[in-house]
């Protein structure tokens, strides 16, 4: 069975969703849930009117924007790690 773009919306907010609840792996279920959104719209399909849905989306860019602080990873400006 093939997923439309329409199921991986969903299965990513609940994903989402429950990382929320769960306080686990919630900046990555947060960027997920952002392109399953994004992927909505670029197949012409209106994001879901729930309230869920709607808070969810609210909540989007304050999670990303705090592992940012995080998640920055040093670069030495060599792409061979080996070296």
């Amino acid at each position: 069975m093939r997923e439309s773009a329409l199921d991986i919306y969903k299965r990513s907010r609940d994903i989402f969703f429950k990382s929320i609840v769960d306080n686990i792996g919630t900046l990555d279920a947060a960027a997920e849930y952002y392109f399953a959104s994004l992927n909505l719209t670029r197949h012409q399909i209106s994001i879901p009117d729930g309230d869920m849905d709607y808070s969810l989306q609210k909540m989007i860019w304050p999670i990303l924007k705090q592992g940012e602080e995080f998640e920055s990873v040093p670069y030495s400006g060599i792409d061979d790690p080996g070296i």
